[in-house]
């Protein structure tokens, strides 16, 4: 799999965007493709899913973290109540992760003197600091177990959607056992061709499967955005942190991807490392 010549085929003019019904999001879809993965938080969207009514409630959340308030945005995600929707609590585990990679990268080691900044950044004690990472991380993967939880009480027969937000949720939560058993049933329900292809693919990423390069492969040559961050995932698997990087900076100028500048970000200050 030569990164070059997949990145040529990734231009600006072969995507639509379209509003993601799970997270708020602004998500991209190729011109002739009829369904596809968002980029923020990995949902299925086809359309019709669009229009969902808390979506615009996490819009505005999505403004704040653009704007890099993260203690307004988490007060705001503080206030919403996900109810008994799985689907919901998925959306909001996916932008606490987001506000805790912001929380966390607050921390640097080139300030002078004591770095007092540094401690009032990472201090976990919540009187302290409300919105420490650790506290952030913790509440999105109380999130995705909620979602699992009420997923498991409400699949009722294999509903395709739902599994694949329960298979999302524990890849998320690095339960790889649990993934592996809600694939085979991904697998065989009809009509979720997508789906199936990318949680295939994920997983095959994930546990450094031999399969990884034919999924990634089929994802690629349909345009979906989101399987250019596992592609950088597989290729830092095989030491190739320059390819990875160079896709990674490619997703970054397209699409708004939180797992992707933090995986970039590890790369560049390996790379910084090795120069020194």
């Amino acid at each position: 799999m030569e990164p070059s010549k997949i990145l040529s085929g990734f231009n600006s003019a072969q995507f639509t965007g379209v509003y993601c019904g799970v997270c708020g999001a602004q998500a991209f879809i190729a011109p002739n493709a009829k369904d596809c993965i968002c980029t923020y938080c990995e949902a299925y969207l086809a359309p019709g899913m669009q229009k969902s009514g808390y979506s615009q409630q996490f819009g505005a959340v999505h403004e704040l973290i653009r704007q890099g308030k993260v203690d307004d945005a988490a007060k705001a995600l503080d206030a919403i109540d996900p109810g008994t929707d799985p689907v919901r609590h998925y959306a909001l585990s996916s932008m606490y992760s987001c506000l805790s990679d912001m929380r966390y990268a607050d921390v640097s080691y080139a300030l002078p003197g004591f770095m007092h900044q540094n401690a009032d950044s990472r201090n976990d004690e919540y009187d302290k600091n409300p919105n420490n990472s650790m506290r952030l991380l913790s509440r999105s993967k109380e999130l995705l177990f909620h979602a699992i939880y009420i997923i498991n009480d409400q699949l009722k027969s294999n509903d395709a959607a739902l599994l694949y937000i329960e298979f999302m949720s524990e890849i998320k939560l690095d339960r790889h056992a649990k993934a592996a058993k809600l694939l085979e049933k991904l697998n065989t329900v009809a009509g979720n061709e997508l789906q199936a292809s990318y949680a295939n693919m994920v997983y095959a990423v994930e546990t450094g499967g031999e399969e990884a390069d034919a999924y990634l492969s089929d994802l690629l040559a349909r345009k979906e955005l989101p399987s250019l961050y596992y592609l950088a995932r597989h290729l830092v698997s095989k030491k190739e942190l320059a390819h990875a990087g160079k896709v990674l900076r490619l997703l970054g100028g397209k699409a708004d991807m939180p797992r992707a500048l933090r995986l970039l970000k590890k790369i560049e200050a390996v790379e910084e490392a090795t120069r020194l």
